[in-house]
């Protein structure tokens, strides 16, 4: 194929064409769809500049300060999930105590099988427990007593919420507690019968709540309630409960919740949808 020429008459080179059609165009008139837009060369750079700012101004922030903006972010993120899967609750609740009034109120007569997944030193057992007045209802908590497993923010390591080992003392016998590490625990455990089924989820980490929904699928049916102790953590509890919510299909009510949305109550409205096995 012979060369191109220059309007001077010498030949042009690839790049000589590459650089016309950069400037001026392709000859019918339309930009050369590969080369990047002016607008999208300004986009980016304005892109580059706002990182390289944060970027130095966080070298002047404390860990503590870094944390406290990451916790406006989990607010707007939790405000944004909840107006997207329109959500709206029936109750409006500033006190943990009033969640589990309206469990009382709705339910407590009923043989309840009532599931804590993060005990600690026992208190929301003992406050669940008080609304349940059915004498067959049955309390089970779960917990290792050593602490969370990893790290869950700046604030709170590795084994904080430890009691060294010793479970709370509860003088109610359809109380029983399970000790280690859900994955150890929880597998083994064969859910009696029962007539509605409460899952309390304060495991606070995405993975041990991610954990929890996954072991619990077939178990969650129309009528459960399911509570978040720390729902507004949106790399923990909101990110596994929305993933449960895309892969399973299942859907809510949202009962309560506090205006910031860190505690809610969720009843299940539609089960979820058969598991593909692989």
């Amino acid at each position: 194929m012979p060369a191109k020429l220059t309007d001077s008459g010498t030949a042009a080179t690839g790049s000589d064409v590459v650089g016309r059609h950069a400037l001026h165009g392709s000859s019918s008139g339309r930009r050369d769809p590969i080369l990047p837009s002016e607008s999208f060369r300004d986009e980016h750079a304005a892109s580059t500049r706002l990182k390289s700012i944060l970027t130095r101004i966080g070298g002047y922030l404390s860990s503590s300060t870094v944390h406290s903006l990451n916790a406006c972010l989990n607010y707007l993120e939790v405000g944004r999930w909840i107006r997207e899967k329109g959500y709206r609750p029936n109750h409006v609740f500033s006190k943990k105590q009033q969640f589990w009034n309206l469990i009382g109120q709705e339910i407590g007569g009923r043989k309840v099988l009532y599931l804590e997944f993060g005990v600690w030193q026992g208190n929301t057992t003992r406050a669940v427990a008080k609304q349940l007045s059915h004498p067959e209802a049955m309390l089970h908590g779960f917990d290792s007593f050593k602490g969370l497993p990893e790290r869950w923010n700046f604030d709170t390591g590795e084994g904080c919420f430890s009691t060294g080992g010793q479970l709370p003392h509860i003088e109610d016998p359809r109380v029983h507690f399970h000790e280690g590490w859900f994955e150890d625990t929880l597998p083994a455990f064969r859910l009696p019968p029962h007539d509605v089924l409460l899952i309390n989820c304060d495991a606070d980490l995405y993975s041990s709540t991610m954990f929890v929904l996954n072991q619990l699928r077939a178990a969650i049916i129309p009528g459960t309630y399911l509570f978040f102790d720390e729902f507004s953590d949106r790399n923990h509890e909101l990110r596994a409960f929305a993933e449960f919510l895309t892969r399973t299909k299942t859907k809510f009510d949202l009962l309560a919740a506090t205006r910031a949305f860190d505690k809610v109550l969720f009843r299940c409205v539609e089960g979820a949808t058969p598991a593909s096995g692989r």
